[in-house]
């Protein structure tokens, strides 16, 4: 039954006959492209992938705290979990960083504050009274005085690295990339003398839509992507600080201390300069005339509290004396190797579920590319109907996400290659250790008196790789060289196992991963090639497609 209609007036005109009418598919297809708009979706389907792995990964703890009720649980613990928030600025999140290497300890199954370095004695008194976290002190009432804790150690590399943020360029990067991406659709209409947002209402409301849906969508990919190269950026930094300490000089104080508190922390001054005065007064008692090693000592340690009581660590980049004091971890001496390989295995764990994450935004980006690509090839190879602006969009578009993910690569790749650095320096001490062993029995041959020569002692003390390169005090009775000699071949020996267990630990149980894939070169080399593979496809597909553009839509020879 056709709907009913009203007369027609006096002067005949309908009086509906000015109602808005619904646009037809023929006048939208004329400015929207569906494959615009397809790309647009599949942006909100990554999106929206990177959303449920945050959820993905979280621990059974973290799954039932979500169900707590307030104010139980509030706003903040929500943002600690997130990648974009807590784990962008882990150091303005109350012990955030204290709880990921608390979980890192156990994921590892150590306890980092029973273990210990030995470095230098005035060092470790400037460390022993550092202001740091309660959990991690240097001190722990069982270590001697030239020793540190190793829990100290970790802490102070993990917040000098984590405390990283995202450098300019690439803020820049991801406020500008999304704008940019989205609007060039847009801009090719302007090129070709078209309206930007189409002729109509109907037109511009979808154009703004799609738009808007590119830019946002984007601007979230291209955020996880430069957070996941960060987090590999900063991990790297991390391991290097580990890697350092053993190689001689060392590193810095200035290089290595971090005294930067979480967001909102109140530090109690008044209680810290009556203590700073308490430290003066015994110390004065106990030097009244004297101005010893240890006297200069204290006078680094007493700049340092002060620092500490202000909450400025760059009082410490300002002195000279604090600055050039280094912190060397020597791998011969009894504990330190143990300590190392420890502490080495907790700060590759630390963060651990952050760390899966980003490798799965890696993914879920170069899923993105490659589908991406596919798009192009279907363009060109299935001649169908596109607008002339949509494959330069999607050109510039897997280009820019391309960067990310070769960019996170890249970073993984160089993190996983400390390993093979780190092993080096155990390889070079080992070496030099075993040819000590080998001069000591060459002498011992050679000489029947109880006295070794001093013109012998400075021979083997210029060695390329000589074991006293450090200041090591030169055994010169055949009783100092036995010791000297029994001592080297029980550290030769634990070199040698924590090298097998690095090795076995970090390049075959527990390598750095990327898109589930070992992070090597030669992903990075499978990665571009399959980009650049498409690209070639699709730039044939585009030859021999017999392709031109009339009134800015793609038509094909026949």
């Amino acid at each position: 039954m056709p709907p009913p209609t009203s007369a027609p007036t006096q002067n005949g005109n309908h009086p509906r006959a000015h109602h808005y009418t619904a646009p037809t598919p023929d006048k939208l297809i004329n400015v929207i492209c569906s494959w615009e708009v397809l790309l647009a979706f599949l942006g909100f389907v990554c999106r929206n992938s990177i959303i449920s792995i945050k959820y993905a990964y979280y621990n059974k703890g973290e799954r039932e705290g979500l169900r707590v009720p307030p104010p139980k649980w509030t706003d903040e613990h929500q943002k600690r979990k997130s990648i974009a928030s807590g784990w962008r600025f882990p150091m303005e999140h109350q012990n955030l960083v204290e709880d990921e290497m608390n979980q890192a300890q156990a994921l590892s199954d150590v306890h980092l504050q029973a273990a210990s370095f030995t470095v230098d004695e005035d060092v470790a008194t400037v460390l022993r009274r550092f202001d740091c976290h309660l959990d991690y002190l240097a001190d722990n009432h069982f270590n001697k005085k030239n020793e540190v804790t190793a829990g100290f150690i970790v802490h102070q590399c993990l917040r000098q690295a984590f405390g990283d943020d995202l450098q300019v360029r690439t803020s820049l990067f991801i406020f500008i990339a999304p704008f940019f991406v989205a609007v060039i659709p847009n801009a090719v209409r302007i090129s070709n003398s078209a309206p930007p947002f189409g002729e109509t209402i109907e037109q511009g409301i979808i154009l703004v839509g799609i738009f808007a849906m590119r830019y946002v969508f984007f601007s979230q990919l291209f955020l996880f992507g430069s957070i996941a190269i960060l987090d590999f950026r900063r991990r790297r930094k991390a391991m290097k600080l580990i890697g350092k300490m053993v190689q001689y000089p060392g590193v810095r104080l200035d290089e290595f201390l971090n005294h930067r508190g979480y967001k909102g922390e109140k530090k109690d001054t008044e209680i810290k300069k009556r203590k700073l005065k308490e430290e003066k007064k015994f110390w004065a008692d106990m030097n009244p005339n004297t101005k010893s090693k240890e006297s200069e000592s204290i006078d680094a340690v007493t700049e340092l509290e002060e620092a500490n009581s202000d909450g400025m660590m760059a009082e410490v980049k300002k002195n000279k004396r604090l600055s050039e004091m280094r912190v060397f971890v020597d791998l011969r001496k009894e504990g330190n190797a143990f300590a190392w390989v420890l502490s080495r295995r907790t700060t590759k764990m630390f963060g651990n579920g952050y760390n899966m994450k980003v490798q799965a935004y890696v993914g879920v980006l170069f899923f993105w590319a490659l589908a991406a690509t596919v798009s192009l090839n279907a363009l060109f190879w299935g001649r169908t109907l596109h607008y002339v602006g949509t494959p330069y969009y999607i050109i510039v578009n897997v280009f820019l996400i391309s960067l990310c993910v070769l960019r996170a690569i890249s970073e993984a790749t160089k993190l996983q290659g400390l390993v093979t650095a780190h092993r080096m320096i155990l390889k070079n001490e080992i070496f030099a250790i075993q040819q000590t062993l080998l001069d000591n029995d060459e002498m011992e041959k050679q000489k029947q008196n109880k006295t070794l020569s001093l013109d012998e002692r400075m021979m083997r003390a210029k060695m390329p790789i000589s074991p006293f390169r450090r200041n090591s005090p030169v055994p010169k009775t055949f009783k100092e060289k036995d010791n000297q000699e029994k001592k080297l071949k029980e550290v030769k020996e634990l070199l040698m196992r924590s090298d097998d267990l690095i090795g076995y630990q970090e390049e075959i149980h527990l390598p750095v991963n990327v898109m589930g894939f070992h992070a090597t070169s030669g992903v990075y080399n499978s990665t571009v090639g399959i980009l650049v593979t498409f690209f070639v496809l699709a730039t044939e597909g585009w030859a021999s497609g017999g392709l031109s553009y009339i009134n800015d839509w793609a038509s094909f020879a026949t």
